[in-house]
């Protein structure tokens, strides 16, 4: 697989993408609001910097008829959006608490940024202290973070499939690849982020097309915009980068604790 590097923050006002949906994907059952893993973070430490360490949630954010949850595997979405149903979140303000609206007007998120990670019932069901990654922390856990002396693509991170789900996984600081590891399996302490497409409106944009859209905790100013993490595969390449765009585009959150 050939892998495009683009891990400059990079701004990017407009983004083309084709909005086909795809059916056949791995969804957990957005009727089970009883499913909530209670685990602390996945055990292993991720450098963000040269003198801090952060922990991963254990699966991506989900909102489900009312409750706060953390995905019950790494590989697991919801397979559609509604009032009730949400993983993929608008930029989270005072004006626009935790990203569950549908307005695509720019003026509507010129607000204080409010983190996921404070969310009350996030707080009461994993503990205190869950916060996104900015965008700075995104770029030196890709691109700068070394992994047994080397860093980047293949060394602190690749694309993959797992279970059928693309996406891009993460090897915890320090981790040795075993010869007996089985491809398309998560490695023990690896932190797995799946494609999930992203939301605009009420409506999700290539969720089974291998793209993947994760907000940072960073904005720009001039017009009003957040920054995520972005990835995508065409024709076998991907190509990830840390991008801004309007706060109205809907994008998975994965949280952190610092270690």
């Amino acid at each position: 697989m050939r892998i495009k590097k683009s891990l400059l923050i990079v701004v990017v006002l407009t983004v083309i993408a084709a909005c086909q949906k795809n059916d056949d994907i791995r969804p957990i059952d957005p009727q089970d609001t009883d499913t909530i893993v209670v685990a602390e973070s996945v055990p292993a430490l991720f450098s963000v910097n040269e003198n801090e360490q952060v922990r991963f949630a254990p699966g991506n954010l989900q909102y489900v008829e009312g409750v706060w949850r953390f995905a019950e595997k790494q590989t697991d979405f919801l397979p559609f959006y509604d009032a009730e149903h949400c993983d993929l979140f608008t930029w989270s303000t005072t004006n626009t608490l935790w990203g569950l609206d549908t307005s695509t007007y720019a003026s509507d998120y010129e607000f204080s940024f409010v983190d996921w990670g404070t969310i009350p019932q996030v707080v009461d069901t994993y503990g205190e202290g869950w916060r996104v990654l900015d965008a700075i922390e995104w770029d030196y856990l890709l691109n700068e973070r070394l992994v047994n002396g080397q860093a980047g693509e293949g060394h602190s991170w690749i694309a993959t499939s797992i279970d059928g789900q693309y996406g891009v996984l993460l090897y915890p600081d320090g981790f040795v690849q075993q010869e007996s590891h089985d491809a398309g399996v998560i490695p023990d302490s690896c932190v797995f982020l799946p494609a999930m497409g992203y939301r605009l409106g009420d409506e999700i944009q290539n969720r089974g097309n291998h793209v993947g859209y994760y907000w940072s905790a960073s904005t720009t100013y001039c017009p009003p915009g957040a920054v995520s993490l972005q990835f995508r595969e065409t024709d076998g390449s991907t190509t990830i980068g840390i991008y801004a765009d309007g706060r109205y585009y809907g994008s998975a959150v994965r949280l952190v604790r610092d270690n």
